[in-house]
């Protein structure tokens, strides 16, 4: 994202502002400016109305010379060649000041949409919310929304040898952004592939680390590149009860491993980087293809929701003893075998959706409550007398097969649960 550093050069100056053209609208000119800062860019438009008051308050209070900019014409300020000579004027105007100060002051970071686009002052901007409604925000223990723009700019602005406050305002030291992120404990982040405002900025194509957030409870994203482009350090396993991830992830590796990107589950148990904390997980609307390995990580998961992502098989989720709740609707799940061994003491699955024909594989499920298999392909009645047996059955759904067509489907179906029949 773009940071900005001092001019020292006129070439410099020249590269980093241009008014590229003037428009007309609606009886006005508006003055197209580019800002170029390596490898970062964005467009402002202003009248020649707006480039007077930040003359005025540059006067004021940062003394630069009045005669700087040039002046205001009543009559034929319409005229072509007038509004083409005004635009070389204004463009030498801007280069000016940005080549005169070796910190830019607030009026003309404003004027620039410093603000929107770069690194330093969209810290210094979150520090000086922070400072005021900080302490309201976490008390409240709403979540709080950052984008990755905001997190990139936190996450790079850490990594500057620099003052915690470059412009000597104590309420836009950093200092203060960091204190609330150490201490909040649920963030969501919504990211996108859309420019920012008018600047070749791509939201996912930018790197923020979120380990700073050494209290988070509770982790949202939604639409972020997290494999390439997010780093969530290990604290994060000691303090996240709960994590929600969609439109973000192709393996539950690339997020649950975090810098143990070596880890190997035939290492020793002791060592193993567990997420001690978290017991409920919502990966669903994914593009996860398998329940790789990184998944026993999760001890102390209750609730494991996968649903709406890419996923055929049902494994390495033996040693999840905790593991109450498991959701893996709407994936490309065809045969179920001997889910006994690779599940604990489960009391709710959620399969509809899926391509499943035979439940003999559910047979010995013992611990199981509520079993959605809706809308699979199940297509004999005699697939129910492998459930029959399972004594803490209540709720079998089944509609939407095609054994739900058959004729007596429903007494024929609970024949198979013989006493137990009023029960379920």
């Amino acid at each position: 994202m773009a940071l900005y550093w001092p001019v020292t050069t006129w070439m410099k100056a020249a590269e980093t502002c241009r008014i590229v053209k003037a428009e007309n609208s609606d009886g006005f000119t508006l003055y197209v400016i580019v800002m170029y800062l390596p490898s970062y860019s964005w467009t402002i438009k202003r009248r020649y109305s707006e480039f007077h008051d930040l003359q005025e308050k540059l006067v004021a209070h940062w003394n630069v010379e009045k005669s700087l900019l040039p002046p205001k014409k009543l009559f034929g300020n319409q005229s072509e060649a007038f509004i083409q000579q005004r635009q070389i004027d204004l463009e030498v105007y801007l280069q000016t000041l940005i080549h005169q100060f070796s910190i830019l002051p607030p009026p003309l970071i404003s004027f620039l949409d410093f603000h929107k686009y770069e690194i330093r002052t969209i810290a210094e901007d979150l520090a000086e919310t922070f400072f005021y409604l900080g302490d309201e925000l976490l008390t409240s223990g709403k979540k709080y929304k950052l984008c990755p723009l905001q997190l990139h700019a936190l996450t790079e602005r850490l990594k500057l040898a620099e003052p915690p406050c470059s412009s000597g305002d104590k309420k836009r030291d950093i200092g203060h952004l960091l204190e609330f992120v150490s201490q909040l404990h649920h963030l969501k982040v919504l990211g996108s592939n859309d420019p920012v405002g008018q600047s070749n900025i791509i939201p996912n194509q930018l790197t923020f680390d979120i380990s700073p957030f050494k209290s988070l409870e509770i982790l949202e994203m939604e639409g972020c590149e997290v494999a390439e482009h997010v780093t969530t350090g290990s604290s994060l396993r000691e303090s996240l009860v709960t994590i929600k991830i969609h439109q973000s992830l192709d393996s539950l590796a690339s997020f649950l491993l975090c810098d143990d990107v070596h880890w190997s589950v035939t290492e020793n148990l002791s060592t193993w980087p567990v997420w001690q904390c978290v017991q409920e997980v919502d990966l669903s609307h994914n593009n996860i293809t398998a329940i790789d390995s990184s998944v026993k990580l999760l001890f102390a998961v209750e609730t494991l929701n996968l649903s709406h992502n890419q996923i055929s098989a049902i494994e390495n989720l033996e040693s999840l003893p905790h593991l109450s709740l498991l959701d893996l609707s709407h994936n490309k799940i065809c045969e179920v075998v001997n889910l006994h061994t690779k599940l604990g003491n489960i009391r709710t699955m959620k399969l509809h959706h899926n391509s499943i024909k035979s439940v003999q594989g559910f047979a010995r499920l013992y611990s199981v409550v509520e079993l959605d298999l809706t809308h699979n392909k199940i297509a004999s009645v005699a697939e129910v007398g492998y459930l029959g047996a399972l004594p803490c059955l209540e709720i079998l759904d089944l509609a939407g097969n095609p054994v739900a067509n058959a004729v007596d489907f429903r007494p024929q179906a609970l024949a198979a649960f013989d006493t137990r029949a009023a029960e379920v």
